[in-house]
């Protein structure tokens, strides 16, 4: 379960980085962005069995630490899932900013979006770090500290976007 949890995460920060980093691009050929999401997902699903193999055991979780995990696993897929019935697929799914002008350019700031800026965010550091307490896996560290590293960035180049898009 920790694999197919890595594998799912493992791409979302870096699709943000090469959407916003390609943007002009992929507002052009908004379709292949998708066909690239799906190859980094593939390749993760065919990576991330092998690590969860070979990656030696970082911590070996207690019986509370998985409870721990288990909790903030639950509560990461609940912030990403609401976040993305707030949204909705066009929003969530990123169409809202390949092609702005099939959708209306709103900020907000309703649901989970009263308390936190980016919920699903907030949720994959959860999973992230959920899965790592449950599995211990030195891999699943490195994925928390990747997505620690990339989120943030993906968060300003995604608000700053936004704001020129909306403002």
């Amino acid at each position: 379960m920790s694999a197919i949890i890595a594998a799912l995460m493992l791409p979302i920060p870096l699709a943000h980085l090469w959407l916003h980093a390609l943007l002009p691009w992929w507002k052009k050929y908004p379709r292949l962005f998708y066909f690239w999401g799906f190859i980094i997902w593939d390749g993760a699903f065919a990576i991330v069995p092998t690590l969860d193999i070979i990656s030696p055991i970082a911590i070996y979780p207690t019986s509370f630490l998985r409870g721990i995990g288990l909790i903030l696993i639950a509560t990461g897929l609940v912030a990403i899932i609401w976040s993305a019935l707030t949204l909705g697929a066009r929003r969530f799914f990123v169409w809202a900013v390949l092609r702005p002008e099939s959708t209306s350019q709103i900020r907000i700031n309703h649901g989970p979006f009263e308390w936190l800026p980016h919920p699903a965010y907030s949720g994959y550091v959860l999973l992230a770090l959920g899965n790592f307490l449950i599995n211990g896996k030195l891999y699943l560290a490195g994925i928390l500290l990747y997505t620690l590293i990339t989120l943030p960035i993906v968060i300003w180049l995604e608000d700053h976007e936004l704001g020129q898009r909306i403002d």
